[in-house]
């Protein structure tokens, strides 16, 4: 009987026995099984799927590391930053040795540009495994990312020396000798990563933007077109790529890859800056404020875009729009120095000087010594001079001819010792210091002001095709709007290189200088378009960049009237292009230009004869330019006669 029951136990014990292993086995099997899964889907990039088996190993086995550090993975790859930092932490609670732990919680971290932190986690991974090479270079990254290049070769240097093949290792001490201003052996590094791994997009990605840091546009755009041919969708490069096409002037090109930046990630707003930025530096105002405004509302909490705005409304001399999007850039970042001196700026232009010097304490508050603030504090201290005084120095500082005055002091002093000056004795101190042969010194005041001012609201350029090939443009008058008022004529003009343009300057008899050496700058290839030269001989250069609208031929049309700022637009088109006619009438030979005084309140301005002008160090002062074909007459019907000669 005792036999018997001893028999009957161990077969019970056996069946038990059996029962548990064949559970413990199936589960084992499952787990290896979902875990094989999970890495499957993770190395193919399908990190959601992943994910999935990852939950399902944990659900089966809730002690595993491997499946916490696997599913942390997934979520830093998916740009769940924070989640990745919560599972890699119950990673290490299950082991606190796990090195691959420690390295994804520091990828986590240095996404989201906690780089301290992550440096302690990659050097904990490093201590655990210090023969990996990954480890070592990890901690190069991160010490790049601080700033700190001389650690970031240090450790790029243990990582190459423990995996010479190591092409991210190569890219990160590049990177390291880029920052130490060793751009020769920077170059060589780059180019070793790319021979290890000509299927890196990065390394490409960081050689552009040094041979871009070296002025080399055109081999940066190679390399970022290579970074490109690895992934289309590389925002960075795009970006890049955009960036140095501006630099060559290709602005339409750079912003076709803004725009597939864009349509990549409609979130990164890098590229919709750069656009913006394209769109103002070609004086696209209009346009850069419509789009600028369709960022904003995307990008609520970014400065530069309202800021742009902003630049675009002073550039259009609206003061108080651009007052509007200065102070709501302000609000985003209120300790903008630069922003507060700009909104001060537009209180000066509109002369409420009482405004401007209430910025003006703001920004000594946050920058009493910077030179921008300290400069404004100066001009408007001359404001609180007498009306008298501020007179004479604007004249004694700015007027050509001042050495030939007699008597300026004596004149000068007369006119300061008036307790009040009106109209009329402004007037008569500017005709007693103004030289008698100095027709273009005179003051304006009254109904003349109201004039003047009207101009500048109204558009002086007309347009018109007058054939399918001849496009014409009359600019009346050179105000500050004219020239980005005819580059949007221009830009609307299809095959340029087929059509003939005809500029008429007819009866314009200047305006502001700027206005006619922009429009140079868009038709002359790349160049010193001009320069004036002040009383103390010092000079203002005026560029043209390396974009450029080419036209067949281009006819100018000029007579007795057309002066100062005509005459430096017609000069400097003659003087580079070979494809320019003159027609008309011999011109009136100004070479000079005037700076303005203007009082809003009391309405007068003062325009004071102050620089000459040169194209090519020539000036035409007295000499008048002579046109290539003169027209007998001054009715438009023998103008049009000789452009359609000319066209044909």
């Amino acid at each position: 009987m005792r036999k018997v029951k001893v028999k009957k136990h161990f077969s019970l014990l056996v069946l038990a026995v059996g029962i548990a292993l064949a559970t413990s086995c199936g589960s084992f099997i499952r787990t290896s099984l979902y875990l094989s899964g999970a890495e499957s889907y993770y190395k193919y990039g399908n990190y959601e799927r992943a994910i999935e088996y990852y939950d399902k190993v944990i659900a089966l086995n809730e002690n595993l590391d491997e499946a916490y550090n696997g599913k942390a993975k997934c979520l830093e790859a998916l740009g769940e930053y924070e989640k990745s930092l919560e599972y890699c932490d119950k990673a290490l609670e299950q082991n606190n040795n796990m090195a691959d732990a420690y390295n994804t919680k520091g990828d986590a971290l240095s996404s989201l540009s906690r780089f301290e932190e992550a440096l302690e986690n990659y050097k904990k991974a490093f201590e655990l495994e210090p023969d990996e090479s990954l480890c070592a270079n990890n901690i190069a990254y991160t010490f790049n990312c601080l700033e700190k290049y001389e650690d970031a070769l240090k450790y790029s240097e243990k990582a190459i020396k423990l995996n010479k093949n190591n092409d991210s290792a190569y890219i990160n001490k590049g990177y390291a000798l880029e920052g130490l201003g060793k751009t020769s052996e920077a170059l060589d590094c780059y180019n070793k990563s790319a021979e290890i791994n000509p299927s890196n997009p990065i390394c490409f990605y960081n050689k552009g933007n040094l041979l871009e840091s070296l002025g080399k546009s055109e081999k940066a755009i190679d390399c970022f077109d290579k970074a490109l041919e690895l992934d289309p969708n590389d925002l960075n490069a795009l970006n890049s790529k955009g960036d140095s096409l501006n630099s060559l002037g290709e602005f339409e090109k750079a912003i076709d890859c803004f725009e597939q930046a864009i349509e990549v990630d409609p979130s990164y707003v890098d590229a919709y800056t750069n656009k913006i930025y394209c769109l103002y530096y070609q004086k696209k105002f209009s346009k850069c404020i419509e789009f600028s405004n369709q960022a904003l509302d995307l990008f609520q909490d970014n400065q530069d875009i309202p800021w742009y705005i902003g630049d675009c409304y002073s550039a259009l001399l609206d003061s108080d729009k651009a007052i509007e999007y200065y102070k709501k850039a302000l609000e985003i970042n209120p300790e903008s120095t630069s922003l507060i001196v700009s909104i001060c700026w537009e209180y000066y232009s509109l002369q409420d000087y009482d405004k401007a010097r209430e910025y003006l304490g703001k920004a000594k508050d946050i920058s009493p010594n910077d030179e921008g603030v300290l400069y404004l504090e100066s001009q408007l201290k001359k404001q609180d001079l007498p009306e008298a005084e501020r007179i004479v120095d604007f004249v004694k500082e700015n007027y050509l001819y001042i050495d030939k005055v007699n008597n300026f002091e004596k004149l000068a002093e007369q006119f300061k010792a008036k307790n009040k000056v009106n109209i009329d004795d402004i007037s008569q101190f500017i005709e007693s210091v103004r030289l008698r042969d100095d027709m273009f010194t005179f003051f304006i005041y009254g109904d003349e002001y109201d004039l003047m001012k009207q101009e500048e609201t109204v558009s002086q350029v007309e347009s018109k095709v007058l054939e399918s090939n001849i496009h014409y443009i009359k600019i009346k008058s050179f105000t500050e709007s004219v020239s980005w008022e005819f580059k949007d004529i221009i830009d609307r003009i299809e095959s340029h290189e087929d059509k003939v343009l005809v500029i008429d300057l007819r009866d314009n008899t200047g305006g502001v200088t700027s206005s006619s050496t922009d429009i140079l700058n868009y038709l002359l290839p790349e160049c010193t378009t001009s320069y004036i030269v002040y009383r103390n001989g010092s000079m203002y250069p005026y560029y043209s960049d390396k974009s450029f609208i080419k036209f067949k031929k281009i006819l100018v049309l000029v007579n007795e009237y057309s002066a100062s700022s005509s005459e430096i637009l017609t000069l400097g088109l003659k003087k580079y292009l070979n494809n320019v006619v003159i027609i008309g009438h011999t011109t009136v030979g100004k070479g000079v230009g005037q700076l303005v005084y203007e009082d809003k309140a009391k309405k007068y301005m003062i325009y004071l004869v102050s620089f000459y002008w040169n194209v090519m160090e020539e000036n035409i002062m007295e000499k008048r330019i002579t046109p290539d074909v003169y027209v007998k007459g001054s009715d438009d019907s023998s103008y049009m006669k000789e452009i359609k000669r000319q066209a044909s």
